[in-house]
């Protein structure tokens, strides 16, 4: 709990007793390997922030006998999450929310943040923060997709994630870069031979 104090004193400059009575909101949660935090048609009831472990969001296409994934988020322990389109919509989300490793989060529900915007500055300061966190990456994803090549986005992850990456199986990774399994293979190779 303490990275997530730690943040929240870089956002704001509250006083610490509002930081703890936002902190005892959030109730630690721990998931397995392969667990599903939200499957497509679920309404998201929580923001989270992930103390550790790897999230991954992804559409299932469905093409007569077979089902293909399309990854289309990563989330990293440090960061704030939440299928924040139906946390703020209160509807169901069209995809699924899955830990691809072990993950240990802290979550606030939609209630508690609701009420401690209605009752603190702080609340709506925090808030909007998270929700500009959440925005940028969105953001940054949507231009990298647009701009740059697979083996562009690909070093990226092993630029900012090299431990992480090593937990998600290649062929999301694939997906979540834009690609085949078999032409990320090539594009590590190439990458691994300039390096």
């Amino acid at each position: 709990m303490e990275r997530i104090a730690q943040l929240l004193r870089k956002m704001s400059d509250a006083a610490e007793d509002e930081i703890q009575e936002y902190l005892s909101l959030h109730d630690p949660v721990r998931y397995k390997k392969g667990d599903i935090l939200l499957e497509k048609g679920q309404i998201e009831e929580y923001l989270y922030f992930i103390e550790s472990g790897i999230i991954r969001c992804f559409i299932a296409k469905e093409k007569k006998d077979d089902v293909k994934e399309i990854t289309f988020s990563l989330v990293f322990s440090g960061w704030f999450f939440s299928a924040y389109d139906s946390f703020i919509t209160q509807k169901p989300v069209r995809y699924t929310v899955e830990c691809l490793s072990d993950v240990e989060i802290f979550r606030i529900s939609y209630a508690s943040i609701q009420s401690i915007y209605r009752k603190t500055d702080f609340g709506n300061e925090v808030g909007r923060h998270a929700v500009e966190l959440l925005y940028i990456n969105k953001t940054k994803r949507e231009i990298s997709l647009l701009s740059d090549s697979p083996d562009e986005r690909y070093q990226y992850l092993l630029d900012h994630y090299p431990k992480e990456i090593m937990d998600v199986p290649l062929k999301h990774i694939a997906s979540y870069i834009g690609v085949t399994p078999q032409a990320l293979s090539k594009i590590r190779k190439r990458i691994f031979k300039r390096n």
